[in-house]
């Protein structure tokens, strides 16, 4: 499935690149020049022979080009970084991205950052060629723990799973900001990739106090495998904001079980939102016959 982000293919292919040497040997040689030059065409040329050739070695220089002030030029080495698929390049990915829109180490379209954290973090094999990719349709259940630890992080400056407090220090790169939306753009990376692996990062997300966060988490919740709709949305139903309400009315009524239709009418006997009614009457088979 070619989907949105692809984008980033289209325009950097649109930068002429000259013809690369098919031996590895004679590319090494060029690739840290390419890479430095001040010309985009140059430094997208030493992107797409770094990951041909492996030149793994040269990956500092990618991780300096992540400052480029062309976003352009930035999205297209975070994705190289991803695709080398060299793990201690994680974090910084993840860091960079979680700390959109307001972080300096936000330099390119956070939709390009979070391609990269995907790739990088579900070791996804997308060929050598930074200028084009596609990402499979969700669910993307693979997911680094370092990943998901790090997100986590930066969502409750804890780890959920241990409770153990993060460092005091400021995160790799010092990418976090203010204006940053962390919270949100853990919300879009858990959708975009479908995992499971979020599940403990969310599920405490539906009971905050905040009724906008726990709309968005059941939202997020949604876009998992359903089973985990099934496990945490009951309770949901008498969440005190309506937008909550309709969000899990739709999920469950996608599996209609005796437990869940027995649910749904007791929520019916108190239910006081008139369209929240409605959608409980049609699950039940009460109304649209």
């Amino acid at each position: 499935m070619r989907v949105v982000v692809g984008v980033l293919s289209v325009l950097v292919a649109t930068c002429s690149l000259r013809a690369a040497p098919e031996n590895c040997d004679a590319s090494l040689k060029q690739i840290a020049k390419d890479l430095q030059s001040s010309r985009k065409e140059d430094q997208f040329q030493g992107l797409s022979s770094l990951l041909r050739c492996k030149d793994y070695e040269d990956l500092p220089l990618v991780a300096k080009a992540l400052d480029s002030r062309d976003r352009l030029v930035a999205a297209a080495a975070a994705m190289t970084l991803a695709m080398s698929g060299q793990g201690q390049y994680r974090q910084t990915l993840v860091d960079r991205y979680m700390g959109c829109p307001g972080g300096p180490g936000c330099t390119t379209d956070p939709v390009y950052l979070r391609a990269a954290v995907i790739v990088a973090c579900s070791q996804l094999d997308l060929g050598t060629d930074p200028r084009f990719y596609e990402l499979p349709r969700p669910p993307i259940e693979q997911m680094d723990d370092l990943c998901v630890n790090r997100v986590a992080v930066h969502v409750y400056e804890e780890d959920p799973l241990t409770g153990e407090e993060a460092p005091a220090e400021t995160p790799s790169e010092g990418v976090s900001g203010e204006g940053s939306d962390e919270v949100g753009n853990f919300f879009e990376l858990a959708s975009a990739s479908g995992s499971s692996k979020w599940v403990p990062l969310l599920a405490p997300l539906l009971t905050v106090e905040e009724p906008e966060v726990r709309r968005r988490a059941a939202l997020a919740m949604t876009r998992l495998d359903p089973k985990w709709a099934a496990k945490y949305f009951p309770p949901l139903l008498d969440d005190e904001n309506p937008f909550v309400r309709t969000i899990v009315v739709y999920a469950l009524a996608e599996k209609l079980t005796p437990g869940i239709r027995a649910a749904f009418q007791r929520r019916l006997e108190v239910e006081t939102d008139h369209s929240v009614s409605v959608l409980i009457r049609i699950a039940l088979g009460e109304l649209g016959k």
